[in-house]
């Protein structure tokens, strides 16, 4: 890991993407706010390795309060693990995200997870008319696309 840290701002962060989660947990015990020290936007972009352990760790420990739509958004956007991560936020925070316009417009962009995305979100009993709305209309661009 050495020399990660400066390419993902800290520590924590190189150990989350890495998917270390024995590592993240002992750098986390070793922090007084470990909040302060991890861009989750980064980590759910980036990480690799044990992803599912890795996200429900931090999610148990210090970053409920930083899941935010951007932090989907991000998620959705990832080639990676995107559908990884997107089903352990869920888990654990789905009750409290609005899967928005702005959250589904990331997921045709994603040739790896958009589908298994896609369907995770329209799963959501209480945004499937609105999802499929959308769906709609970006079938419709994609095939305008195609066209030209």
């Amino acid at each position: 890991m050495e020399g990660t840290d400066r390419a993902f701002g800290s520590a924590l962060n190189a150990a989350a993407i890495g998917g270390y989660t024995a590592v993240t947990e002992w750098i986390m015990s070793k922090c007084d706010n470990p909040a302060r020290y991890v861009d989750l936007a980064m980590v759910v972009e980036h990480i690799r390795g044990d992803t599912a352990a890795t996200m429900t760790l931090l999610l148990k420990t210090i970053l409920h309060s930083l899941i935010t739509q951007d932090i989907f958004r991000a998620a959705a956007g990832s080639m990676l693990n995107g559908g990884k991560v997107i089903r352990v936020l869920l888990t654990h925070r789905g009750d409290q995200i609005q899967i928005t316009e702005n959250l589904l417009n990331a997921v045709p962009g994603n040739d790896q997870n958009g589908a298994e995305l896609m369907e995770m979100f329209l799963a959501k009993k209480e945004t499937r008319s609105r999802s499929l709305r959308i769906y709609s209309k970006l079938q419709q661009g994609t095939t305008k696309l195609a066209q030209r």
